[in-house]
């Protein structure tokens, strides 16, 4: 139960991506938002979903996921259907997920290294990995990646999840440390003194 439960929730989005959306994209998105009272408003429902497909994956121990589920209990034509588009949905996520790690991730990544450590290498990178050229080959390599994980067989596809979610676990952890022992006023200074004019005074 506790496996599954763990594995759904991974599945489900995983920890750096989930704070990006409820961080950086909602700020963007939704200026203004109290984004702690949305986070404690959707979590209980989020939870509910996770411990329901915990739950079914419990009682019907076979391979197929939605399709057993939803064919078992209301018919095979809807449980073929739910697999089907979740399929497509999962194929297109996946793409972004790559592409979006190309040129979002990977470049403010090297670019907080240039900035930490002065080396310009690291910002040169940084911007070939934005653009065109460096999305396709770092997309491109990341889709074969996961493809190469998930062939080598679920054994071998659950240990690779098992560990990336203990680093995000990890860093989501030490972030949490981070923002609790300092005030508003230490991050804005830091801000200020990291990046120059960036965010100044309305952080």
């Amino acid at each position: 139960m506790i496996d599954t439960i763990f594995y759904n929730w991974v599945a489900g989005g995983a920890v750096g991506l989930a704070l990006v959306y409820n961080v950086y994209w909602a700020l963007n998105a939704f200026p203004g938002v109290n984004l702690t009272t949305a986070t404690l408003l959707v979590v209980p429902f989020a939870v509910c979903a996770v411990l329901v497909f915990g739950l079914l994956a419990s009682a019907m121990p076979r391979s197929g996921g939605d399709y057993v589920f939803v064919s078992r209990i209301v018919h095979p034509v809807w449980g073929f259907l739910s697999s089907w588009t979740g399929f497509i949905s999962v194929v297109a996520y996946s793409a972004w997920v790559a592409w979006f790690t190309a040129v979002a991730f990977v470049p403010a990544t090297l670019g907080v290294l240039a900035k930490s450590t002065g080396n310009t290498m690291f910002l040169t990178w940084s911007t070939w990995a934005s653009g065109k050229t460096g999305a396709y080959v770092i997309g491109g390599a990341i889709l074969l990646i996961s493809g190469l994980v998930m062939a080598a067989g679920i054994r071998v596809a659950l240990r690779v999840i098992t560990v990336l979610a203990a680093i995000g676990l990890v860093g989501l952890v030490l972030s949490a440390i981070v923002f609790l022992t300092h005030s508003h006023a230490d991050f804005v200074a830091s801000l200020n003194k990291f990046a120059p004019g960036v965010g100044k005074g309305h952080a």
